[in-house]
């Protein structure tokens, strides 16, 4: 790969990070705001972004995506909707517990879009 190429692909790998940081940030303010509907819409633009240099296993893959979204949304819950951690646990442990227990990748992407806080 020459010096260009190398280049070329550095510029595209920072958009699509910045991309994919935009997409979350706009979906914990929908999730905040209460807009489950655009909220979703933003979650499965997240699902089908390919996150380069991480794990080649989807499966592996979509369950780290559901594990740090159900985080970002529990502490944006707690933090900017002031939701009282108590409730925020239960719903976060039962919903960690039904991520770990998936076998397909799909599965992982079903349960956080189930988790209606």
């Amino acid at each position: 790969m020459d010096h260009q190429e190398y280049k070329d692909r550095e510029i595209l790998e920072i958009k699509n990070i910045e991309e994919r940081y935009e997409i979350e940030e706009n979906f914990l303010n929908m999730l905040s705001s209460g807009d489950y509907s655009k909220a979703m819409s933003a979650y499965n633009a997240l699902c089908s972004m390919k996150l380069d240099g991480r794990n080649m296993d989807s499966y592996q893959d979509a369950k780290y995506l559901a594990i740090v979204l159900g985080t970002l949304c529990r502490k944006t819950l707690q933090h900017r909707n002031k939701v009282h951690p108590y409730y925020l646990d239960s719903v976060s442990n039962e919903m960690a517990i039904d991520i770990n227990n998936t076998k397909l990748k799909s599965s992982c992407n079903q349960k956080l879009s189930k988790c209606r806080l």
